[in-house]
């Protein structure tokens, strides 16, 4: 168990990892990343790091009136009902219907059975995921690239339905 100190916080705290590394369900976790980390870097959404996005807006003119805007998930807390409902979604089209079935059970196995050692006992992580997994990672990107997707659809279907009540 280690912390992440949060810089930017007006009141530095830190946040906890949790090192998967040697744990029951270690190599599954790094198998599932490999597994899905490919589908993550096809997500339109999706920036691997701060230098792409300074390449991407180099390439994009941008109006002078346009509002830039970004936003930073506070607290990501992923309800393992609903993040595997992503997560399916995300990949269905990407496996076959054996491995996108091994996928979802290995994937709700690694989710439900979170521990960490401190001070020689284990605890069991029972809320959200743990960073300090390889497969979390992942699985927590996945997860807000759908909800971006979600989002971007909804826009677009507002949009549509304003379009069609102006021109009516």
């Amino acid at each position: 168990l280690y912390f992440l100190p949060k810089l930017h916080k007006p009141v530095v705290v830190g946040r906890p990892i949790c090192s998967y590394n040697g744990f029951i369900f270690g190599n599954v976790s790094i198998w599932l990343h490999h597994k899905l980390f490919p589908i993550l870097l096809q997500q339109k959404p999706h920036l691997t790091d701060s230098l792409s996005l300074l390449k991407e807006l180099e390439q994009v003119r941008i109006a002078p009136n346009t509002i830039l805007f970004t936003f930073d998930v506070e607290s990501l807390s992923i309800a393992t009902k609903e993040g595997l409902q992503a997560l399916k979604n995300m990949i269905t089209n990407a496996f076959d219907d054996q491995m996108l079935n091994l996928i979802m059970t290995l994937s709700a196995l690694v989710l439900e059975y979170q521990f960490l050692e401190f001070n020689s006992t284990y605890w069991r992580h029972i809320r959200g995921t743990s960073m300090g997994s390889n497969f979390f990672v992942v699985y927590a990107c996945l997860f807000l690239c759908f909800l971006e997707n979600l989002q971007e659809q909804t826009m677009q279907t507002r949009r549509t339905n304003l379009l069609q009540k102006v021109y009516r």
